[in-house]
């Protein structure tokens, strides 16, 4: 915990109650009127990428920092990498290059590495594993021939195993991708 800061203010539990305000170690702000969280606010605003063309904006933790997957390289608007950041904001390593066409990644952490998925361009559902320090572990590989629509996937992890859906001619698919691949 960074700061905890407590007022003793008037609420709806009556005089003598406490607003509490506690900053994490992510930058985050907890304002709790003794009956629960009332407000969550950032305190440190940051740019992840000047060039991104991505819509959809994804990241997961893997307890130590953050890996968010960017779509937009400076040099093409489909160009795929990821960053990882820690909790203050400041990048981790230099820019992880992963495929020059790629839509809408998405990105998920089971415990072990990151699973970053994306619609590629004609080549459906791709995916990468990489590890926690940022190195690419294995060759991408296609989850599905399906194109989504729009470029939308969506990606969770669900008993030890990646859960990753995308929509195709008004149908929502899954596909479950094991932490091997």
């Amino acid at each position: 915990t960074r700061g905890v800061d407590s007022t003793n203010v008037p609420n709806a539990r009556g005089a003598g109650a406490y607003r509490v305000t506690v900053t994490d170690s992510h930058g985050v702000t907890l304002v709790s009127n003794g009956a629960g969280v009332i407000e969550r606010k950032l305190v440190t605003v940051f740019p992840v990428h000047v060039y991104s063309t991505s819509s959809g904006i994804s990241a997961a933790y893997d307890g130590t920092n953050y890996l968010v997957p960017v779509q937009g390289d400076g040099n093409s608007a489909t160009g795929l990498m990821a960053q990882l950041i820690s909790p203050t904001g400041a990048y981790v390593g230099s820019r992880i290059a992963l495929v020059t066409n790629g839509l809408m990644p998405k990105v998920a952490f089971d415990g072990a590495n990151y699973l970053m998925v994306w619609a590629g361009d004609m080549s459906g559902i791709r995916g990468q594993f990489i590890n926690p320090n940022g190195t690419l572990t294995g060759a991408n590989f296609q989850i599905s021939a399906s194109t989504p629509v729009n470029g939308h996937v969506l990606i969770v992890v669900a008993g030890g195993s990646y859960l990753v859906c995308w929509a195709d001619s008004g149908v929502i698919y899954g596909q479950w991708v094991s932490p091997a691949g």
